[in-house]
């Protein structure tokens, strides 16, 4: 692993820290990224819309769901990231959608399994 950091690394420094005697060491390495490319924006969940009666409701009712499923992964990070979050924002995003199109019944059932 050293020989192939060694050819990659681009500078080396040291500067002076605070409240110690000793030098911080900069290494400065070069490395391929991958470049993500989002969509048109980042979603921002609406909170107007999550106080709204029948969301209000479908949410609680798919939360409890939704936790069902956290013994089935190795922690609540990843339970959280590729179960709750997911499905919450799934969950918005459509009624969002619905509301803009006046869609949105009072007791809001989105299509798809709980």
């Amino acid at each position: 692993m050293f020989r192939q950091l060694r050819g990659r690394k681009r500078g080396i420094e040291t500067a002076v820290t605070a409240f110690t005697d000793h030098l911080a060491v900069i290494l400065r390495i070069a490395f391929d990224v991958t470049i993500i490319h989002r969509g048109r924006s980042y979603w921002k969940m609406d909170e107007a819309l999550v106080r709204e009666a029948g969301v209000l409701e479908t949410v609680r009712r798919r939360w409890m769901c939704w936790r069902r499923q956290r013994n089935l992964y190795p922690h609540t990070v990843m339970w959280w990231e590729r179960v709750a979050k997911s499905q919450k924002r799934k969950l918005l995003i459509n009624a969002g959608a619905m509301r803009r199109q006046g869609d949105l019944p009072g007791k809001f059932l989105p299509r798809g399994p709980l």
